[in-house]
């Protein structure tokens, strides 16, 4: 149609080979331009949109007994904050990733950064928890847009194996954004109050806005007409779905990331109120796990290049089975103390930084022309489970002790680690 024409080249029905790199004219957008060989500039900005999942959530972790007290509502409730921005953020890439296909990355990328500006100011002035949980379902709907934009760029530009390592490199940058933000949410907390972290995360969309009109071009250089047909994208989910390796590496990526979200919800909680952690300290604390998943996105990074995925991807289950074990044992036995609880969570990230980058590039690489579909699909599956079972957790199991937390962690890890076992090894063996 026009539209798509607009903004994406003609599909010539096949890929078309690596050009040399040339200098950008001045005026021409030169991030993911076809045109351009990709280099640490696509890196950088994809790390500055990814990290639209991260940062409006670990932001104002420091926030939620604050919250709570404020708006006078329950844990559960508050969680709800947490977990109805993983809903919006997790259904709305239903609609972002066909659409991408059909109408391109920056058109869709550019929407949805304007509906996350408008759930951060509806965030900031919410004077009920009722009003805050729909603030934050508006964001999430509208945060999603760039890691699903993000990712389907990524398998644009670049052939599976260099995805991988382009994918370990932008976690990596990504990771600096809950090094900081945790500890800035909890300064901005006990000096301004709990709205602050939502005016930061305004700003911080309205910037990536205005990058994204300044220097984002048009990577999808084969859209599809029919992506947005309901038919026809439940043709592709079933194509998706059913094929062995989206769906083996879907379960551990989304296993894996249920124990983390376990962990975000409830470790403010623990940490603050049960371990008397200062709300400005807790970023001091949660700096430690995050490390551990810096560290283990850079090593996946230099050992993409020597390391077969399925291999990569077992190294990271066997650290985040040991990481959810050990925070289990040391809660059994007693031991309260912050360490206890980020030590092995810091073990269980280095897995998460193996797991992460190659369950992205392995799960999409199949799918050339609905790349944003299968994107949308895995993050979908991902974010919906782990806000739905931690929900659930909170409601039903979560009193605010350290066992219960570590109890959830632990489980996770195992039934990735099995996952990884029955799924991933026989894929790889056949």
């Amino acid at each position: 149609g026009p539209r798509s024409r607009r903004w994406c080249a003609p599909d010539t029905g096949r890929r078309q080979p690596n050009p040399r790199p040339q200098r950008a004219r001045p005026g021409v957008r030169t991030i993911a331009l076809p045109a351009h060989a990709p280099g640490r500039a696509l890196i950088a900005y994809s790390a500055g949109i990814f990290a639209l999942l991260a940062f409006p959530s670990d932001l104002y972790l420091p926030s939620l007994p604050a919250i709570r007290g404020a708006l006078e509502a329950t844990d559960a409730q508050v969680q709800l904050t947490l977990a109805a921005f993983a809903v919006g953020f997790g259904a709305a890439q239903l609609a972002y990733g066909p659409l991408s296909d059909r109408f391109g990355r920056r058109p869709v990328l550019l929407s949805g950064l304007a509906l996350f500006m408008l759930g951060s100011i509806a965030a900031m002035l919410a004077p009920s928890i009722e009003l805050l949980v729909a603030a934050r379902l508006l964001q999430g709907i509208g945060a999603c847009s760039g890691p699903v934009t993000g990712r389907a760029i990524v398998r644009d530009v670049y052939d599976p194996v260099r995805g991988a390592r382009a994918l370990a490199q932008i976690m990596t940058l990504v990771l600096l954004v809950p090094m900081v933000s945790p500890l800035v949410g909890g300064y901005l907390t006990v000096w301004f109050g709990w709205r602050a972290p939502f005016g930061l995360m305004l700003a911080y969309g309205l910037a990536l806005w205005i990058a994204s009109w300044l220097v984002l071009a048009e990577s999808n250089r084969h859209c599809e007409p029919t992506a947005t047909d309901v038919a026809q994208f439940a043709r592709n989910a079933r194509v998706i779905y059913s094929n062995r390796t989206f769906s083996a590496y879907a379960v551990c990526f989304t296993l894996t990331y249920a124990g983390l979200f376990f962990y975000l919800s409830t470790a403010p909680f623990v940490l603050i109120e049960v371990l008397q952690v200062r709300p400005q300290d807790f970023g001091l604390w949660f700096v430690i796990p995050v490390a551990g998943n810096f560290c283990g996105s850079f090593v996946c990074a230099r050992l993409t290049r020597r390391v077969a995925l399925p291999a990569l991807l077992g190294a990271g289950a066997a650290f985040v089975a040991l990481g959810g074990l050990l925070m289990l044992a040391l809660a059994a036995g007693g031991l309260a103390h912050p360490l206890a609880i980020v030590g092995p969570m810091a073990v269980y990230l280095f897995g998460l930084g193996f797991i992460n980058p190659v369950s992205l590039a392995a799960a999409i690489a199949p799918f050339a022309r609905i790349a944003g579909t299968a994107s949308a699909l895995l993050g979908c599956t991902q974010l919906l489970f782990a806000a739905v079972v931690s929900q659930l957790f909170m409601r039903l199991f979560f009193d605010g002790a350290p066992l219960q937390l570590a109890a959830a962690v632990a489980l996770a890890a195992v039934l990735v680690a099995t996952a990884y076992a029955l799924l991933i090894r026989p894929l790889a063996r056949a």
